[in-house]
């Protein structure tokens, strides 16, 4: 890798020194700010004020390229953090989607997994609770169906594409896919 003089790095320890630091970098990106996080939450607070989506969206306003590549989980087993991840990442085209047209193309959300593969002893000793998971969450599912209305839990269902390959969403009822047998994980499930 060649480096290019003129760049530093600043090691940033804890969430008060990474908010400041970020805050500090995002004002002063001229032309383009790249930033990956295990989690990133649009409507956390800022300390000058505002929300951090409300910062990112004024940099995209003021000229600055912005991508944000955030981690996405494994959609069993830790099914909330893949909720939660898609959700945000739900909120953050909202708020894209609320910048003049041709601002909207300067704002890159990006959800990606580790694709690291998981041993296959290891995968194959993990099926029963797999497929334990997998039927949890179709349930889980189906009862929002039930609570809710089906038309909420089949947008709910939408919004986690990692879980379309493993259930199917029919006459208001998740379920497995016939079709899979065996069910893998990812590796970087928790933490990247």
């Amino acid at each position: 890798m060649e480096f290019v003089e003129g760049n530093r790095v600043t090691p940033l320890i804890g969430a008060e020194a990474v908010l400041e630091g970020l805050a500090l970098a995002l004002a002063r990106a001229r032309r383009c700010a790249m930033l990956s996080y295990w989690a990133f939450d649009p409507d956390l607070p800022r300390a000058g004020g505002g929300t951090w989506g409300e910062l990112l969206v004024e940099r995209v306003r003021d000229g600055v390229e912005v991508f944000l590549c955030v981690s996405d989980f494994d959609s069993l087993v830790a099914h909330s953090l893949h909720e939660e991840a898609w959700r945000r990442l739900e909120r953050l085209a909202l708020l894209r989607a609320q910048l003049p047209a041709a601002a909207r193309g300067r704002l890159h959300l990006i959800c990606a997994r580790n694709e690291a593969a998981t041993n296959p002893l290891l995968a194959l000793a993990a099926q029963p609770f797999l497929q334990w998971r997998l039927r949890r969450v179709a349930r889980d599912l189906t009862q929002t169906a039930r609570r809710e209305g089906a038309e909420a839990a089949a947008r709910r269902f939408e919004r986690l594409p990692g879980l379309h390959p493993r259930l199917v969403w029919q006459d208001g009822r998740c379920r497995p896919r016939r079709h899979l047998a065996f069910q893998g994980a990812w590796a970087g499930s928790r933490h990247e």
